[in-house]
C-alpha cells in the first residue's frame, strides 16, 4: 500500500512516516501541498494524508487542486490532519474535496482505521496494533514503540525547530500579522502535542482559539508569555532525551523496540 504524506513539521513528519512504515505501507513525502499535488499527478497512490497547515499551499488548497486532476487522481482518498478541527475548518475542507478531517496526534489505532475505512486493502496488509485510541505522545511512549533511535531523531527535530517556530510566532505578533500567528501557534502546538508536552501545546492551542475568536490583542499578549513555557518544555524533552538509551546502529528492529 503506498501512501503520500504531506507535512512540514519535521518531527510530525517522522512520527507519521515510522507509524505507517510500521504497519507495512510504502510513504512517500511531501513538505507543502505544491509538492503533494505534483506527486498525485505523476504516481498513484492508494491514499494521500495532508497536514492543514503549510506554507504556500495548505492541505485544503491542495486538495482542491487535486480533485481538479485528470482521470482516478482526481478521486484519491485524502486525509487532512490538523490540531486544529474547528467546525468551519472541517466545513471547508470537505467543500475543497477531503474526505475526513482528523485531530492530531493521530494514534495508531485510528490510523489503522482510517486506512481500513478509505483504501481497497484496507488493513490486509498492515500490522496489528494496541486496542486503545490513546495518542503515544510521552517520551518513553514513543521510544518503546518506535525504537531509541527514531525518537531521538525525532525530538531532535523538535529541540532545533521549535526555538524558531516561536521566533517566529512572536514576529508575527509585533507585526499584528494574525494569520501568520495562528499558521504558527497551530504549528508549535501540533509538534509539542506529538511529545505530550502539554501546557506548551495547550498555550498554543489558547493563541490558536484567540485568533479564530478575532480577539487579536488577547492572542499577542498570550504570544509575549509562551517563551518561558517553550523554555520549560524544552528542558522536559532533553532530559528524556538523556534518559532513554539509544541502542547500536542496526539493534532497532523496523518500527519496533530495541532487540
Amino acid at each position: 500500500m503506498r501512501i503520500l504524506v504531506a507535512e512540514d513539521d519535521r518531527s510530525s513528519r517522522l512520527l507519521l512516516t515510522a507509524m505507517l512504515d510500521g504497519l507495512g505501507c510504502q510513504v512517500d513525502l511531501a513538505e507543502n501541498g505544491r509538492e503533494a499535488v505534483e506527486a498525485v499527478r505523476l504516481m498513484r497512490y492508494d491514499l494521500v494524508m495532508m497536514d492543514l497547515h503549510m506554507p504556500g499551499l495548505g492541505g485544503a488548497e491542495a486538495a482542491s487542486a487535486i480533485r481538479a486532476l485528470s482521470g482516478r487522481r482526481a478521486a484519491i482518498p485524502i486525509v487532512v490532519l490538523t490540531g486544529d478541527p474547528f467546525e468551519d475548518t472541517v466545513e471547508r475542507c470537505l467543500a475543497a474535496g477531503v474526505n475526513e478531517v482528523i485531530a492530531k496526534p493521530i494514534a495508531e489505532a485510528k490510523l489503522q482505521a482510517v486506512i481500513a475505512k478509505w483504501t481497497k486493502a484496507g488493513l490486509a496488509r498492515v500490522g496489528s496494533s494496541r486496542q486503545d485510541d490513546q495518542p503515544r505522545s510521552h517520551g518513553r511512549e514513543l521510544a518503546a514503540r518506535l525504537g531509541a533511535t527514531v525518537f531521538q531523531e525525532i525530538a531532535a527535530h523538535f529541540l532545533e525547530d521549535a526555538p524558531r517556530y516561536l521566533a517566529e510566532l512572536e514576529r508575527a505578533a509585533a507585526s499584528a500579522a494574525m494569520d501568520d500567528v495562528a499558521f504558527h501557534a497551530h504549528r508549535l502546538a501540533g509538534a509539542a502535542k506529538t511529545f505530550g508536552l502539554g501546557e506548551l501545546a495547550e498555550r498554543g492551542r489558547t493563541i490558536l482559539d484567540a485568533c479564530h475568536d478575532r480577539a487579536d490583542a488577547k492572542a499577542r499578549d498570550l504570544v509575549a508569555g509562551t517563551r518561558g513555557i517553550l523554555d520549560h518544555a524544552l528542558a522536559q524533552l532533553s532530559e528524556e532525551c538523556r534518559d532513554i538509551q539509544a541502542p547500536a546502529v542496526g539493534a532497532r528492529g523496523k518500527g519496533g523496540s530495541p532487540q
